[in-house]
């Protein structure tokens, strides 16, 4: 048995760094920093949206559904309040060739509002700092039994 000292060489602190960076790289590409960071602008904001053309039965599940997450990032959305069901409107062209508008009383069109936190940045809004949503972007959203896609119509 040998009695020598083990020390410290140039490998051992090259392992080390090599170690540390693949750390930091996960922390990074996951946005782990992000999430862990809370922003301090996140705001308060009134979130509209329109769904077109579903079902009574979807549009009536919705005033007695319960709280809505994005469908892509499980963000929360809370539940939905303002809720105006109206017959689904369609377009086609007339004999003129002209867009006229008709009404669908199978199905229905849902506006309404939900209360949401995130950030506004010059590129837009972020939910809970995280999603990018701005108006005209489609969204799918969940609840514990219904998968829906929503247009946001507005920011505010």
């Amino acid at each position: 048995m040998s009695s020598e000292k083990k020390r410290f060489n140039i490998i051992d602190f090259v392992i080390i760094v090599v170690v540390l960076g693949c750390i930091a790289g996960l922390l990074f590409r996951y946005n782990f920093v992000e999430r862990i960071i809370v922003p301090e602008d996140t705001k308060e904001m009134i979130v509209g949206f329109m769904a077109e053309g579903v079902s009574p039965e979807i549009a009536e599940h919705m005033n007695n559904s319960s709280e809505f997450l994005c469908s892509a990032t499980d963000n929360y959305l809370g539940k939905p309040y303002n809720l105006k069901k109206t017959d689904a409107k369609y377009y086609f062209a007339g004999e003129d060739l002209r867009a006229e508008q008709g009404v669908d009383n199978t199905k229905k069109d849902i506006k309404g509002n939900f209360k949401v936190k995130g950030v506004m940045t010059d590129d837009g809004f972020l939910l809970e700092g995280t999603q990018f949503i701005a108006p005209g972007k489609e969204i799918t959203i969940q609840s514990e039994d219904l998968v829906i896609s929503v247009i946001i119509t507005e920011i505010k």
